[in-house]
């Protein structure tokens, strides 16, 4: 009796061992080739990364150089406006101190003018008063100077009537004398004043000249530094946006190291997976069948990592694989009632890629952390049917497959725990 179940599963391996031969080695084989061929892409890729980086990078170089230059440009310009500016203000003062000048001497004109007004009205007076006086010896009968003097009815008389004409007409002359003497010298006073303040009006107007020849000088240097400024906003609206290109290239570069990692990580393990099935002696190590009738679920191995323990809780247990991500193969026939990746929620957290069949008795066997699920809800599955691969997803530790019996849905002490 013994010896026909050892035969029988002796049968049962090998068949396990030729359909995963005819089925997984080509599959692995192929994905091998396609891992290679990714990594090779994803090698070009990075290449092509690394070089748009360093462009990108000398780019940002040339730019932060051109925008320092322009800064260095720009704080010139500030400097010339600021020399500029002070000039004018020195300027302006001096324009300042000159009308203040120019309306001191009008001032002084103004006065002069009216001093010589006043000298001339006197003048003119004196002439009429003058006028007037000769008139009234006109009315007397003296027509002239020689008539006076000839009426004279002697030599006493001729000469004390020459006299008196004598003081007479000095006296005028004298008056008028005075008073021509004074107008010329407040003539010749405001006269000066008027030369001087002419002059001060040639010294402000070169003032003011001189003000608009800086002020077309300060237009154009702050049209400059204008210029120079909208140069470096556009040069540094083009760094910004190199750096972030710059950025967005190394976060790719970032993924694509990582997903060029997994990828070797696959081709290691396949390529792994590819000589185990091909170098193993799948007759050597018969699968065990406990006598309840569960199979062993890992095909070749018979290492437990931890065993059941509801106290912790682990319930079922961790069984190691001597190769990775064996085959993982039905423990009861039964239908899929669960495959998918485990979330924390769904009664299935923590199992990664896990696969639930039910055997119709109530009695469930959950296999967890797969590598690959091979199965789908519904499908119906034989004691030995391959339904996935050993693998490290989910909340593990390691490659192994975690296994589990359930009663209406809770866990149990396994078999081969």
């Amino acid at each position: 009796m013994f010896n026909l179940r050892g035969r029988r599963c002796v049968v049962l391996f090998l068949c396990v061992a030729i359909l995963s031969q005819l089925f997984f080695t080509p599959t692995y084989a192929k994905t091998v080739s396609e891992l290679q061929r990714e990594i090779e892409r994803y090698g070009r890729e990075l290449s092509q990364l690394e070089e748009s980086k360093q462009k990108q990078s000398k780019f940002q170089e040339v730019l932060s150089k051109q925008i320092d230059a322009l800064s260095n440009q720009i704080h010139a310009c500030d400097v010339q406006i600021n020399e500029l500016n002070f000039k004018i203000s020195e300027k302006q003062r001096a324009v300042d101190e000159l009308n203040l000048q120019i309306v001191q001497l009008e001032e002084q004109v103004f006065k002069m003018q009216k001093e010589i007004d006043a000298l001339e009205a006197e003048k003119k007076e004196t002439e009429d008063k003058l006028r007037a006086r000769l008139g009234e010896d006109y009315e007397y009968g003296q027509s002239s100077a020689l008539d006076v003097l000839f009426s004279s009815q002697d030599f006493g008389e001729f000469i004390s009537n020459a006299v008196y004409l004598q003081k007479i007409a000095e006296y005028d002359k004298q008056l008028t004398d005075r008073l021509d003497e004074q107008i010329s010298q407040i003539d010749q006073r405001k006269s000066k004043v008027e030369e001087k303040m002419a002059q001060i009006v040639r010294d402000k107007q070169t003032v003011i000249d001189s003000i608009n020849e800086i002020n077309l000088k300060l237009n154009e240097v702050s049209e400059l530094k204008a210029s120079q400024q909208s140069a470096s906003s556009e040069l540094a609206a083009q760094l910004e946006k190199s750096t972030q290109e710059s950025a967005n290239i190394e976060r790719a570069r970032k993924r694509l190291q990582q997903a060029r990692s997994n990828a070797q990580c696959e081709l290691e393990d396949a390529t792994d997976l590819v000589r185990s099935l091909q170098a193993r002696d799948w007759g050597a190590t018969p699968m065990p069948v406990d006598r309840s009738g569960y199979l062993y679920p890992v095909a070749g191995s018979t290492s437990f990592i931890r065993g059941y323990n509801p106290a912790t809780p682990h319930f079922g247990v961790d069984i190691g694989t001597h190769g990775r991500h064996s085959p993982i193969l039905a423990s009861r026939g039964g239908r899929v009632i669960a495959s998918r990746f485990g979330i924390r929620g769904d009664g299935l957290g923590g199992y990664g890629n896990v696969v639930v069949i039910d055997h119709g008795d109530g009695y469930s066997t959950l296999y967890g952390h797969m590598l690959e699920r091979h199965v789908h809800v519904g499908q119906i599955v034989s004691r030995g049917d391959c339904i996935g691969l050993v693998g490290n997803t989910g909340e593990s530790h390691g490659i192994h497959c975690h296994f589990e019996i359930r009663y209406h849905g809770r866990p149990i002490r396994t078999p081969f725990g």
